[in-house]
């Protein structure tokens, strides 16, 4: 049983990754306390898929839609950063955190909620100083980390003032180093991945002759030329936006939400330069080839450990388009070392229900 306490979790709408590592922290969260009660605060998508895999979970889950954010704009069909039309979009996404501000307010004290957690919406944390609410901060990076870099400090200031209201800042093995600078009272902790199940992964497994190869580059970036891998002696394996041509080539729809067993049942991935999937590639201990998409410190501080420790290799487009075959043949030299992860479920919701009591 426990005390009673209610959680707020709000999850960026960015791509999918966020809604994924913050899965495992809510489901403990409902777990260990048949009191607890958590507000999962996104959009439509990103609810639709956490139901998807929370599914054995009550009614203590509570979904609240409506929740947006711009995130990192890409220009259609490619992995680059579109500067321009993200400058128009954090213009107005900042002129509107005051309304915003004042109608959440008024949701935290009608359901009484005793935490804000978040992953990385930055509003919210003057939402909770103005009410006295204890904060949480839980990432690898920030949108200012981000928007410094592409726009500049006048857009990028505003992000950073809401952070630093943050109580408390948990930040992630590869995290951004600056983070420290700017959240306040901090302190590192590992990765965090869903669950995988053994024997599905073993099944995907025994149903492929040759190597697994899990493809993905993320759902907020859809590649528009068609790459032809028919001669290569792999299964590949790959998800929506992802254009490999071949007799080998497996599609998943983007129903299937055990991902994670795919990458343990694969010898190699080829991914986006993505924090959740990494993780879940490093926690599987798999070794991957990641695609670089920016000059962004996010990126850096993920590729600088991945790389120094033989996890896996930096590959830029042309890489995956004109010579994927000899990428799969650098990732077979490497012996990295996955001795320093660890999901930090347990810790991390020890954390969070700490600031509530």
């Amino acid at each position: 049983m426990g005390v009673k306490l209610n959680f707020a979790f709000y999850i960026s709408n960015h791509g999918y990754g966020h809604a994924a590592r913050n899965i495992p922290l809510i489901e403990k969260l409902w777990k260990d306390n048949s009191n607890n009660r958590i507000f999962i605060k996104t959009d439509s998508e990103r609810i639709a898929m956490i139901k998807r895999n929370l599914t054995h979970c009550d009614e203590r889950l509570v979904y609240c839609e409506g929740y947006r954010e711009c995130g990192v704009l890409f220009r259609e069909g490619c992995l680059e950063v579109d500067a321009e039309r993200m400058q128009r979009e954090v213009k107005k996404e900042i002129a509107s955190w005051d309304l915003l501000i004042e109608e959440e307010k008024k949701l935290l004290v009608k359901d009484n909620i005793d935490v804000v957690v978040s992953d990385v919406m930055p509003w919210v944390f003057r939402a909770a100083k103005e009410l006295k609410i204890p904060s949480v901060l839980i990432s690898n990076f920030t949108w200012y980390d981000h928007y410094r870099l592409y726009l500049g400090k006048e857009y990028a200031d505003p992000y950073k003032e809401c952070y630093a209201s943050a109580d408390k800042a948990l930040l992630y093995e590869l995290h951004v180093e600056q983070m420290a600078e700017y959240c306040g009272q901090s302190e590192t902790v590992s990765l965090v991945a869903r669950t995988g199940n053994f024997h599905k992964a073993e099944e995907i497994r025994q149903r492929y002759r040759t190597p697994i190869v899990f493809v993905s580059v993320g759902m907020s970036v859809s590649l528009t030329e068609e790459i032809d891998v028919e001669n290569l002696p792999y299964t590949f394996i790959v998800t929506q936006g992802v254009r490999l041509k071949g007799s080998n080539v497996v599609s998943l729809p983007d129903t299937v939400i055990n991902t994670m067993d795919y990458i343990s049942a694969s010898e190699y991935v080829v991914t986006k330069c993505g924090w959740s999937t990494v993780s879940e590639i490093l926690l599987s201990g798999k070794k991957c080839a990641l695609l670089a998409y920016s000059d962004s410190l996010e990126e850096k501080a993920l590729l600088a450990k991945v790389i120094a420790r033989n996890n896996g290799i930096k590959i830029s487009f042309e890489d995956f388009r004109d010579n994927l075959g000899g990428v799969l043949r650098q990732l077979e030299s490497l012996d990295g070392d996955y001795s320093m992860y660890r999901d930090d479920r347990e810790r991390i919701v020890r954390v969070i229900c700490g600031m509530g009591r």
